[in-house]
């Protein structure tokens, strides 16, 4: 990729301009981002005589309420705590709130400790393990928003993507929308974000940076606003953007904490292997500890690469 000379990480959350910039130089100019946030049925919740989530939540009491709400007699369905499925980028997150960052703030890779791996594997997988979390196939669902929209799960972890998804699918649901919990060391989420960016080989450089400072302009981020729940990269219309979506308020505030969903080129694979080693600590091939390890070598194998 070609940096891009006409605009500056300055202009964008610092999460973004640190996660798109390379010695100093923007390399791909980012369009929006979406953040992970506690997702949880009103009803049920209401039903398990539990209060709404808040800032305040930590670990135990995200367990202490997929309990209640898994407790709840079943009348035409059992309900569950949770929906969350052995997934890398639901994982991670926990991970973050062990102290274990696997990103330092400039965007750099950093190595979390096994102490904190080893409490990410454990509370994440004991959920499913115990029966207070399903997956999503559990239920023939192809991911948790879909799985959340039975109206079965007390909660699920996902983004500003589910909003539009359950209006269109279940209007009738009553949701809420919070923080994700705090963890041993402290709160945190997932980002994820799009970007523009120019080949460095690009036949019309020029025009491509035109047109890339032309689709990531503060007025081409103003009128998608009322099309998608996408985060405007630009904090100068994060007013704008709280006015139409003001429901969606806490994945907009996990900006603060968050840390970019990010791998190098080459090694998105990492996240299968993520996945695969939580599965094994599952089927019980690999105990918390071993998990841990196995993890520590995953993330050590991405510091190699960048070094």
């Amino acid at each position: 990729m070609a940096p891009l000379p006409t605009q500056t990480s300055a202009d964008f959350y610092p999460l973004l301009g640190a996660g798109f910039s390379h010695n100093g130089l923007l390399q791909c100019a980012p369009t929006d981002v979406q953040t992970l946030a506690l997702v949880y049925n009103r009803q049920l919740f209401q039903d398990a005589g539990l209060d709404p989530p808040n800032a305040s939540w930590t670990w135990s009491e995200l367990r202490a309420a997929a309990e209640a709400v898994a407790d709840l007699p079943s009348v035409n369905y059992i309900p569950a705590g949770l929906a969350l499925g052995v997934d890398a980028s639901r994982w991670l997150p926990f991970l973050y709130q062990a102290g274990g960052e696997w990103r330092a703030a400039d965007g750099s890779v950093a190595t979390p400790s096994v102490d904190a791996l080893t409490q990410a594997v454990t509370f994440y997988t004991d959920l499913i393990y115990d029966g207070l979390a399903l997956e999503p196939g559990d239920l023939n669902s192809g991911w948790n928003g879909e799985l959340f929209a039975s109206g079965r799960m007390g909660m699920t972890i996902e983004g500003n993507w589910i909003a539009p998804f359950l209006e269109q699918q279940r209007p009738d649901l009553a949701y809420g929308i919070a923080a994700l919990p705090i963890g041993p060391a402290q709160g945190g989420t997932l980002a994820f974000a799009n970007c523009y960016a120019v080949a460095a080989n690009s036949v019309d450089p020029e025009a491509a940076h035109a047109l890339v400072a032309a689709l990531t302009s503060s007025n081409s981020m103003r009128s998608a606003i009322g099309h998608s729940p996408a985060i405007p990269a630009r904090p100068a219309l994060a007013a704008e953007w709280l006015a139409a979506w003001p429901e969606l308020t806490p994945f907009a505030d996990g900006l603060s904490n968050a840390l970019l969903w990010q791998f190098p080129v080459g090694l998105e694979v990492m996240a299968d292997e993520i996945d695969q080693v939580l599965r094994a600590v599952l089927d019980g091939d690999l105990t918390d500890e071993e998990g841990a390890i196995e993890l520590l070598t995953i993330t050590q194998r991405l510091l190699n690469r960048e070094e």
